[in-house]
């Protein structure tokens, strides 16, 4: 199977491996990337080119037809976009081969992201977002007033994450401030049904990641205490680090330690029961091992040589 490479290039893909086979990785990803960013110039272009007017319609989301008034007969884009010609939606349905609803939702997001999240379409400009979200945040934000989409988009520029757990977050508490009859009873703050832990590898230096979890009160209030003792515990014992270091770096004690101990109390237990399906539930094998360090200095050492140790079976030990 031939390929070409981002300088027309063919390569037979069957030959590759090792340094090469991850550069070309890396070179379709950028080249993805270039290719959504060339895909949504070429759209905004296409809108500012042919603007609606007094003697041209509007494109709407219902097309003007007959009886679909109200939201079907609404502009493309959200409050503070530039009305697009109707006959727009047409051309790029038919230059892309796409339906028309997939053209006027793609033309929607682009002027979305374009005057309403500024600073969003700048980290897709600068390839540092994936269209997918960029276009995910613009819809989220579509039926939202400009001020509130302005908002949500500095709070996640400020925030420096654009997960799916960042973004609805922010939506929420954007919707919660400037359209509180929106959520109805939602107070748009995180309830129940945000409960997640959530990891995130590039959110900070190479090494470095971030760790957010939203959970019961009590069950995070237990952790965070098992966190500080842990982290105490440590500083008491000749850490040198900051008590928030030191809580940082407990977390992977905890895990280590839960991974080869029965910290949660099941593992002499029946295997448990899915309540839901009745069946068994197969514990996580862990795939840690002990290691035990021992410090001796050469006068211990020479003492050793001259005895030995026994430990039996049952733990108690016999020296001779």
């Amino acid at each position: 199977m031939f390929e070409v490479d981002a300088a027309l290039h063919p390569y037979e893909v069957c030959d590759l491996g090792g340094a090469v086979l991850f550069d070309l990785i890396s070179d379709t990803r950028d080249t993805e990337f270039r290719t959504d960013r060339r895909k949504v110039r070429l759209a905004y272009q296409l809108c500012v080119t042919n603007p609606a007017g007094p003697d041209v319609d509007p494109a709407t989301w219902g097309d003007g037809l007959p009886g679909m008034a109200g939201d079907f007969d609404a502009v493309l884009g959200g409050e503070g976009t530039p009305l697009v010609a109707a006959f727009v939606t047409e051309d790029l349905a038919a230059a892309t081969r796409k339906s028309r609803e997939s053209a006027k939702q793609f033309l929607a997001n682009t002027l979305d992201l374009h005057h309403r999240l500024p600073r969003t379409h700048a980290r897709f400009e600068d390839l540092e977002l994936e269209l997918w979200k960029a276009f995910r945040l613009a819809e989220d934000t579509h039926d939202l007033s400009l001020e509130a989409a302005r908002w949500i988009d500095n709070h996640l520029h400020e925030g420096g994450s654009y997960s799916l757990t960042a973004m609805a977050r922010a939506v929420k508490h954007g919707t919660a401030k400037f359209h509180p009859d929106k959520l109805d009873a939602d107070t748009g703050l995180p309830g129940r049904d945000d409960w997640d832990v959530e990891v995130d590898h590039q959110a900070g230096a190479e090494g470095t990641s971030t760790l957010h979890a939203t959970g019961g009160s009590l069950d995070l209030a237990k952790f965070e205490g098992l966190v500080s003792d842990e982290a105490t515990t440590m500083g008491r014992l000749g850490d040198t680090d900051t008590l928030g270091q030191r809580k940082a770096k407990a977390l992977g004690v905890i895990a280590d330690r839960q991974a080869s101990l029965d910290l949660l109390g099941i593992l002499d237990q029946d295997p448990p029961i899915n309540p839901a399906t009745g069946t068994q539930v197969t514990r996580r094998k862990s795939y840690l091992k002990a290691r035990l360090f021992v410090h001796l200095s050469l006068t211990d050492l020479a003492t050793m040589c001259a005895a030995s140790a026994t430990v039996e079976s049952g733990g108690r030990g016999g020296g001779h």
